[in-house]
């Protein structure tokens, strides 16, 4: 069996997460941090703080935690670690602010933590990896535009040997088409993580057949054949195109960080 979200050292804690965001009015848009932890590491404080580029024309904000959910996969009559028990356990970290983007352009916020699970086998020196997310709007070609969402939880528990799937369940409330692929989990500044030999963005983990993304669905397809247990990171890009002027644009992306074990 493979379990996303592998548990790790009291030092490192990061696991995954995204940030999407919501139009508010105006110029005002509800930024939306959802971050996983591993309840073995050390905790996050009750608020975070995004970066702005360029500065819109704040640089950073500062996000306010407004849920704690233990979303530990647990057999029956176990307690995580989270909830006070002894089972490992991953909790989601939602945290909300409103933002102003007075400015025109195509803006990145982004979000970076250290440090990763020691656990993670797909890494050179995943310890000393951050975790680093991000998502883009653009008030040029889309002002008042909405982030693609998802409605599934990234952690879910899979048998070795057999033909598997994850589905973000995204959508977007715009209407706009969502373009899905892998890509590089991503590090210190944006750049990526450093994979260990035969690992890559697009081949993340031991799958016999590979590992492959429905770019329109976003379902990633795989059948794990590690011989020993191994923990990998899973990181996706979501495209937003919308028909402007009669042509298919992009308007903004989001990407998205998983692990499993």
């Amino acid at each position: 069996t493979i379990m996303l979200f592998g548990i790790d050292s009291f030092a490192t804690h990061m696991v995954g997460g995204q940030i999407t965001y919501s139009h508010v009015s105006g110029n005002v848009y509800q930024i939306r941090l959802s971050i996983y932890r591993d309840c073995h590491g050390i905790r996050l404080g009750s608020s975070q703080t995004v970066q702005i580029s360029p500065g819109a024309p704040q640089s950073s904000a500062t996000l306010s935690r407004v849920a704690v959910n233990d979303v530990s996969l647990l057999c029956p009559g176990q307690t995580s670690e989270c909830s006070g028990g002894n089972a490992d356990g991953v909790e989601e970290h939602v945290y909300q602010g409103n933002v102003t983007i007075n400015n025109t352009g195509v803006f990145n916020i982004s979000y970076q933590r250290c440090c990763r699970n020691n656990s993670i086998t797909t890494f050179n020196n995943p310890g000393n990896e951050s975790l680093y997310l991000s998502t883009q709007i653009n008030t040029q070609l889309a002002p008042g535009n909405s982030s693609p969402q998802f409605l599934n939880l990234p952690i879910d528990q899979f048998c070795i040997g057999t033909p598997n799937s994850i589905s973000p369940n995204g959508f977007d409330a715009d209407g706009d088409v969502l373009q899905y692929s892998l890509v590089n989990a991503r590090g210190s500044n944006g750049n990526s993580v450093s994979y260990a030999p035969g690992f890559s963005g697009t081949n993340p983990l031991s799958s016999a057949g590979g590992v492959s993304i429905n770019p329109n669905t976003g379902v990633i397809s795989f059948t794990p054949n590690a011989a020993t247990t191994e923990v990998a990171v899973i990181a996706f890009k979501v495209e937003e195109y919308r028909v402007i002027g009669g042509t298919s644009t992009k308007i903004g992306e989001v990407f998205r960080e998983l692990q499993v074990k």
